[in-house]
């Protein structure tokens, strides 16, 4: 039997996204614990995706997600381990982002000729 394997290229640290990865995955939150989850990465979403002080929903590498996943486990015991596998997916999303910004860089910079 298999699965079709989701495309999450476009998956970022971000609420919506964590939201829609624990429904598509069954797992409920109490209102309690979705509210926390709110108030700990309203918390620490405070740069917008150009550095300036705003919140966008989103957070960067900058935001210190360390401490956000610290604080998240001692909230909301377990959720994090739930999660494990969509921040391995961000992670990935955003390393394949960043290879594809470095070779368009690359090639507007004419280096990509071959020899």
């Amino acid at each position: 039997m298999t699965s079709e394997i989701p495309n999450y290229t476009d998956v970022q640290f971000s609420l919506s996204d964590m939201n829609k990865y624990l429904r598509e995955n069954n797992v409920t939150l109490s209102g309690s614990d979705a509210k926390k989850l709110n108030t700990i990465f309203g918390h620490y979403d405070k740069l917008n995706n150009k550095g300036e002080q705003k919140p966008d929903g989103v957070l960067a590498k900058s935001e210190n997600r360390e401490a956000f996943l610290n604080e998240l486990n001692k909230e909301i015991p377990g959720l994090s381990d739930k999660l494990l596998e969509f921040f391995i997916m961000v992670d990935i999303a955003e390393a394949d982002r960043d290879l594809k910004n470095a070779k368009a860089q690359i090639r507007s910079d004419g280096f990509d000729t071959k020899i």
